[in-house]
């Protein structure tokens, strides 16, 4: 019972915002003498669902597409199995319906004041229009562009195989000893005869340094997992960093400097071609629709002569200094990445 009262209070507000959205569009065709019911044929068994002084407001075929967009919009009600109208327990369907009609109610009041009248909803309303038609062109572009867009199966697995080392299905662990020094010079010369010179096993020199020998148990390298081993931050870092045939590693925890040992691999699995095809494919689609839709967009600015003044916007400064200087000012830009952002203001500069 408390789980569907959290979920319903969660809902609450979603439906609210959503309800106005959906509602404020469509009052605006509404105020302006082209409302919905005009522009669709009435359909006679679409029944009405709410009547306002008597005059039908609400039929249950636009309630049913805005509960549809409000859950949808929704990711609560996803999380909770909650997909459809039909499926959403009753206090849910409730609110959907209650949020409607508070937007039809406001609607009323909105024509009672005359606000459709009023220079500000003019201006509002005209904006609105302009946004809408050029969104509805846009997504026109872009569906024709996506509807001849074709992907081969050849192409999916050149995806698979260029990008086979990233499909990590479970990264993999370590089982890890350390021994931790309150000297770094003392931390260096354990780590020296240990991983280098090979002097002594790791447990031997630890007890002639007379340190103890941390065993970190099993350390997950997947950063999304936080695991159930004591190994502090920079430790699972250090191992995470190790090569294949690497088992050692330094690390340093404020004054504490770690020297630790992998004593055993976990090796990662990835997902076989079967279990990405899908995905792949869907990758490769986006990626040549991209391509395809620049290319078009290059096009036409081709028989278009297009003037930007960017000094109306009043930006002086380099945007490619600026993220220089941002970066800079981190401590995570180095020299190398300095000159390719150089290169790339260069080649942006050359393009006009």
């Amino acid at each position: 019972m408390k789980k569907l009262l959290l979920l319903v209070a969660c809902a609450g507000a979603a439906f609210c915002f959503s309800g106005c959205k959906f509602s404020s569009l469509q009052d605006y065709f509404n105020s302006n003498g082209a409302s919905t019911q005009a522009q669709k044929p009435e359909n006679p068994n679409d029944p009405i669902l709410v009547k306002i002084d008597g005059k039908p407001v609400l039929r249950k075929e636009e309630f049913l597409e805005f509960a549809e967009q409000a859950m949808k919009a929704n990711p609560y009600l996803a999380s909770f199995g909650i997909t459809s109208f039909e499926s959403a327990p009753e206090p849910i369907r409730q609110q959907l319906l209650d949020a409607v009609v508070q937007q039809k109610l406001i609607a009323c009041w909105g024509q009672a004041q005359g606000i459709e009248n009023t220079a500000q909803y003019k201006e509002s309303y005209a904006k609105i229009i302009d946004q809408l038609k050029q969104a509805l062109v846009a997504q026109s572009f872009d569906k024709e562009i996506f509807d001849t867009v074709s992907v081969s199966e050849d192409e999916v697995i050149a995806k698979f195989d260029a990008d086979r080392d990233q499909m990590i299905k479970e990264p993999g662990s370590v089982k890890a000893v350390g021994v931790s020094f309150k000297s770094e010079e003392k931390a260096k010369v354990f780590y020296d005869l240990v991983a280098k010179k090979e002097e002594d096993t790791f447990a031997n020199l630890a007890k002639e340094s007379d340190v103890s020998v941390v065993d970190f148990g099993t350390i997950s390298l997947d950063p999304r997992k936080q695991g159930t081993d004591s190994a502090p931050m920079v430790v699972k870092r250090a191992l995470a960093a190790l090569g294949d045939k690497e088992y050692y590693a330094q690390a340093k925890d404020g004054d504490i400097f770690w020297v630790v040992q992998v004593i055993d691999r976990t090796k990662p699995t990835y997902f076989s071609f079967g279990e990405v095809q899908e995905q792949l494919g869907a990758m490769v689609k986006q990626e040549k629709f991209r391509a395809v839709r620049d290319a078009r967009i290059n096009e036409i600015r081709g028989k278009h002569t297009v003037d930007v003044d960017n000094s109306i916007l009043g930006s002086g400064q380099d945007p490619f200094a600026a993220l220089q200087q941002m970066l800079a000012a981190q401590g995570e830009l180095s020299p190398e990445f300095l000159e390719e952002l150089e290169t790339a203001a260069q080649d942006d500069e050359a393009q006009g």
